[in-house]
């Protein structure tokens, strides 16, 4: 198991060098700076708009400011949904929930 494990880290890596020389690579993580939405209780069903302060690749978890009140908050990326996406990066689909931002 071991052996496969370290073929596919080998693997994976030779091809995110191979993405990224081709300027396909996608992070799969928002950047600093970055506008969200986020759930910071994960038994609450409210969302909040925030800013990615950073991302812990290691943990899998991001810092996020309230972009209304100073405070900061550290969640896990399944608490985190982009709002900053290029014109075509995602099509809805019939019957998918939306977060909007009301002013």
């Amino acid at each position: 198991l071991e052996t496969r494990l370290s073929k596919l880290d080998t693997d994976l890596a030779y091809f995110e060098t191979l993405l990224r020389a081709s300027g396909e690579f996608e992070s799969g993580y928002a950047e600093p700076n970055q506008n969200v939405a986020v759930k910071p209780d994960a038994y609450e069903n409210l969302w909040i708009l925030g800013r990615v302060i950073r991302y812990h690749q290691s943990t899998g978890h991001y810092e996020i400011a309230d972009v209304d009140e100073s405070r900061h908050y550290t969640v896990p990326e399944s608490q985190v949904l982009l709002l900053d996406m290029p014109d075509n990066a995602k099509k809805l689909c019939k019957g998918e929930e939306i977060i909007a931002v009301y002013p």
